[in-house]
């Protein structure tokens, strides 16, 4: 008999094994779920002023970037050739529907090169809808603050200032997102 096959003669490893597949069988269908680690926010200091700068708007024209709103003002810098971007837009677009009446105020900057047409097309694809959008097809804003990569989502305040930004994906359905900004900024 050969010795390599020869453990799953013995009943015992026979039992365990049909034991371990029961289990993995009936824990299937239980999500795995990674937690968000700590956001890594950045600090900007000497904070900078959002530049007067035209971009274009969703549907084509050109328009100066709007100054903030709200208390907190994200601006995602995103494209479509982006895995990560594309898979962090739908939860920010849901992160954008919860938080706006709570002083959370989001914008897209597609850095695409196609323009408008081409953002506005893939975020109704993407199921993305309601958010504020416009284009750097210059990539004017990736420049201006040094951005590394893409995404990168710039937080400024009211007065038009950005004081931090995040770089890379974050998954903005995670519980505590908007209180480790708050948390960290305020």
């Amino acid at each position: 008999m050969n010795s390599s096959t020869s453990y799953l003669k013995r009943p015992s490893d026979r039992r365990f094994l049909l034991g371990l597949g029961a289990i993995l069988f009936l824990f299937r269908n239980i999500p795995v779920h990674a937690s968000q680690p700590p956001l890594r926010i950045q600090k900007i200091s000497p904070p900078m002023q959002i530049p007067t700068v035209r971009v274009l708007s969703s549907d084509g024209k050109q328009v100066f970037f709007p100054k903030p709103k709200t208390e907190f003002h994200l601006i995602n810098l995103w494209a479509t050739w982006c895995a990560p971007c594309v898979n962090e837009l739908p939860s920010l677009g849901r992160f954008h529907q919860r938080f706006k009446s709570e002083g959370f105020q989001v914008t897209l900057l597609s850095q695409d090169k196609g323009g408008p047409a081409l953002a506005r097309q893939f975020l109704a694809k993407l199921g993305v809808r309601q958010m504020p959008f416009y284009s750097d097809p210059k990539g004017y804003f990736f420049t201006y603050f040094r951005c590394r990569g893409l995404p990168t989502t710039l937080i400024a305040d009211q007065g038009g200032f950005v004081f931090a930004r995040i770089e890379g994906e974050v998954d903005w359905d995670s519980a505590g997102v908007a209180d480790q900004i708050r948390r960290a900024l305020g």
